[in-house]
């Protein structure tokens, strides 16, 4: 591994540990140094392994033709990739990505005849810092040769340019990007809403560092926008920087949330979609309780619960992996793009069941539309059992499931909704709030893993965790959301909300 480790400037030719700050070589065994290493090195971390030690792992794939999990590992390691350049970025060196993932992505893509994808790797590549200056000539040629596979004139394929950057805190609009809209079939010719995308600056849910929108009319996009907000208090946390890139600096000159409501409430028409609205939901909710502005009344829909009911056999209901089902590229926590595949998505599955908007869709999958309203809301879900994995036998021990089957409220919230707890419930036991999820249609998870849609927070641990004490269940799912799974963790008090 030292030509990886060498080529992104974590080692010297010699072997010896060297980075560069501000244009000076650092290197030694200081305290200072190795904490600072173990930092960089821990946001590289992919289940728990470095991301250079994949190289092997990821010829194996490629070897044995097991495309699919090579795309999914490959897209794991890139993140990671940029989450440790973002790292030492903040820690002050100099730092930037290596083409070697990027390569063997786009290569997988172009074996598997997705070269929009293709397209898409290599140009998120493109906007990264280079470990070394400028894009290789190999992949500069490659993304030419992608454009023209894809179909797309050079001049017609601009993704970045519709996609404000960080530093930008103006509007940006434009029309739908050329072939790149999923419809060319019949099936939400007539859909009008707009899909939303929050990024939070740290825990706290009132923390709106940027917002995307993506406004859809008779079935075409006819606006996006990316726009950063300056927090209230002005925190960034480091986990929410490494998921999103997002700094302080980047919004020092960005407005407030509440200086900026008068122009989103009105760029706003139909109703509006997220991706696991539950999260982007009470995003809006706490920022708006905390700038004491009335909720305004508009229907919302959720693309998370529509894809479990038009595709129940996904392994997965990542947005980033439902996006590549319907072969959408995404440059995954930028909120403008989160928006933008949050609308593709919608718009597939008005596709999938020939529908012609999101009210029809609503009829056919008797989904539950979500409403908020002064004062309060409703949430959105499934009507339908949604068919889940069956649940280990240690887990069904701790409720009665032949009552929640007989019980059960196919309408509620909970249908196909996995939840988690920690820290003491001080309204009810753990068994009876257990009881309470599988009796509503939802299932339960002993601990935080792969399916745990929320973790529920007891009241008292709650604020301990507002003040920064963090469980290992806490700390595991934070981890899970900076690798991309759509779990929301929630307080007592959300969870009694929800029942």
């Amino acid at each position: 591994m030292g030509w990886l480790r060498r080529l992104l400037g974590l080692e010297r030719e010699d072997g010896a540990a060297s980075v560069t700050s501000n244009g000076r070589s650092v290197s030694g065994t200081s305290e200072e140094f190795q904490r600072r290493e173990a930092q960089i090195r821990e946001a590289g971390l992919v289940d728990g392994v470095h991301y250079v030690d994949y190289v092997e792992t990821v010829k194996q794939l490629k070897r044995d033709r097991r495309h699919a999990e090579a795309i999914e590992l490959l897209l794991r390691l890139i993140d990671a990739t940029e989450a440790e350049a973002k790292t030492a970025q903040q820690l002050g060196y100099d730092r930037g990505v290596a083409p070697a993932y990027y390569k063997e992505l786009a290569i997988v893509y172009r074996k598997e005849k997705r070269f929009t994808d293709e397209v898409g790797i290599l140009e998120r590549y493109e906007r990264q810092p280079k470990a070394r200056g400028e894009m290789p000539a190999e992949l500069a040629r490659r993304l030419v040769k992608a454009r023209e596979l894809a179909g797309f004139a050079t001049a017609d394929f601009s993704p970045s340019s519709t996609v404000a950057a960080h530093s930008d805190t103006r509007n940006t609009t434009s029309k739908p990007t050329q072939n790149r809209e999923p419809l060319t079939k019949a099936g939400g010719d007539k859909a009008t809403f707009t899909a939303i995308d929050f990024e939070t600056a740290n825990s706290d849910r009132a923390s709106v560092c940027a917002i995307g929108l993506v406004r859809v009319e008779n079935g075409k996009v006819v606006q996006k926008l990316h726009q950063l907000i300056r927090p209230d208090p002005l925190h960034f946390d480091s986990r929410n920087v490494a998921i999103h890139g997002i700094t302080e600096d980047d919004v020092a000159n960005a407005p407030t949330f509440s200086q900026y409501w008068p122009c989103l409430r009105t760029t706003v028409s139909g109703p509006l979609v997220a991706h696991n609205a539950a999260f982007d939901m009470s995003v809006l909710r706490c920022v708006l309780d905390q700038c004491g502005i009335p909720y305004p009344e508009f229907d919302y829909f959720c693309t998370k619960v529509i894809a479990q009911q038009v595709w129940p056999e996904r392994p997965s209901y990542r947005l980033d992996s439902l996006a590549r089902m319907i072969e959408v590229p995404l440059n995954h926590h930028n909120a403008e793009e989160d928006a933008r595949a949050c609308a593709f998505l919608a718009l597939a599955a008005c596709r999938h069941v020939n529908v012609s908007c999101l009210y029809d869709l609503r009829d056919a999958l008797e989904l539950r539309v979500g409403h908020l309203f002064d004062g309060g809301y409703s949430p959105c879900g499934a009507s339908k059992r949604i068919r889940r994995r069956a649940h280990s036998q240690a887990e069904s021990n701790a409720v009665d499931n032949s009552h929640a089957i007989s019980q059960g409220q196919n309408d509620s919230v909970f249908t196909g909704l996995a939840f988690a707890f920690t820290g003491p419930l001080s309204s009810m036991s753990r068994a009876e709030a257990m009881q309470a999820v599988v009796a509503r249609g939802g299932a339960f998870h002993k601990g935080v893993k792969r399916g745990t849609d929320y973790l529920v927070v007891g009241r008292n641990a709650f604020i301990g965790y507002q003040a920064g004490h963090k469980s290992s269940k806490i700390g595991k799912a934070e981890s899970m959301r900076e690798r991309g799974f759509s779990i929301a963790i929630i307080s007592e008090s959300e969870f009694l909300n929800m029942l």
